[in-house]
């Protein structure tokens, strides 16, 4: 009985061996190992006919579970090594997506950096122009300005020195008038005189008074009896005498002489009369000493432009005296 069981114990203890080795070699767990040894253990118990047939029953068991689990074990490295696989390959995509995205990123940086570099560039150009075209406009205003100014001053001294010839020439016109005018005066003064000197204006011509028939036909030099009465302008003496020398007993003694151009002059109320008819005077020559004789108020003496050598032709003495160039 002993031999036979220890060798039942043998080929109990090659059983689990190969089960071990078996299952270490396609990853069996060490529970499985133990359940299969106390399996064969407990048939071992048994006759020795279902023994051997239990054996060969587990190892093909073992061998079956083996197969399979080798092939799971082959199916999930498969799938490990797949799954591995399209991780790496998730990986390198994803990758690949980071790098394109960094890329782009970069390329829009790097666009975006040089559209505001180029903006930069465009403004501050901008600026310049602006600048150039301010400092332009600003020089261009200044040359206006200064030309303007020259312009205005040329055209100042200019009018200014017209004014200046202008008031130059007017006044060398005025000055030429006012000679002519003095010139002409003297001519005139030089050829009419005041018949008597130092004399105040009494009645005037046209006046109008009880002393006489309508009007005052001369103009009244009031002088002190005995004042020396001169020609107003030569001539020849055509009357001489009492009784008006012929024109009424009103004038007294009076002298009447003939000038150039159909002018006549009277003297009257004369104290006395120093030249005679036909007689030739000169401007300024004595003929008479004033006095007060005829109809008069008062020593005086009474003088008369006349047209004629009669009376009736009389024209304003003072007005005629003062366009030969005398003031009265």
């Amino acid at each position: 009985m002993s031999p036979r069981l220890t060798s039942r114990s043998s080929r109990t203890s090659a059983l689990r061996t190969r089960a071990a080795v078996l299952a270490a070699g396609f990853g069996m767990s060490a529970v499985l190992g133990a359940g299969v040894a106390v399996a064969a253990d407990t048939t071992s118990v048994g006759t020795s006919a279902s023994a051997s047939a239990s054996v060969s029953g587990v190892a093909s068991a073992v061998e079956a579970q083996a197969a399979a689990q080798a092939k799971a074990a082959k199916t999930a490295a498969a799938a490990k090594a797949k799954a591995a696989a399209a991780k790496k390959a998730a990986a390198k995509k994803a990758a690949a997506k980071a790098a394109a995205k960094k890329k782009a990123a970069a390329k829009a940086a790097a666009k975006k950096a040089a559209a505001k570099a180029a903006a930069k560039k465009k403004a501050a150009a901008k600026a310049a122009a602006k600048k150039a075209a301010a400092k332009a406009a600003a020089k261009k205003k200044a040359a206006a300005k200064a030309a303007a100014k020259k312009a205005a001053a040329k055209a100042a001294a200019k009018k200014k020195a017209a004014a200046k010839a202008a008031a130059k020439k007017a006044a060398a016109k005025a000055a030429a008038k006012k000679k002519a005018a003095a010139k002409a005066a003297a001519k005139r003064a030089a050829s009419w005189v005041h018949p008597v000197r130092k004399y105040t204006l009494s009645a005037k011509f046209a006046q109008a008074g009880g002393m006489w028939q309508s009007t005052h036909s001369g103009q009244d030099f009031a002088v002190n009896s005995g004042t020396d009465v001169v020609a107003a302008h030569g001539g020849t003496v055509v009357k001489a005498g009492p009784n008006g020398a012929g024109d009424g007993p009103a004038y007294g003694n009076a002298i009447v002489i003939r000038h150039g151009n159909g002018t006549y002059s009277q003297y009257a109320h004369l104290s006395r009369i120093d030249v005679r008819v036909g007689q030739v005077v000169r401007t300024g020559q004595h003929i008479a000493r004033s006095g007060n004789t005829g109809n008069s108020s008062g020593p005086h003496l009474h003088f008369e432009i006349r047209r004629t050598a009669d009376y009736g032709s009389a024209i304003d003495p003072v007005a005629f005296l003062r366009a030969k160039g005398l003031s009265l």
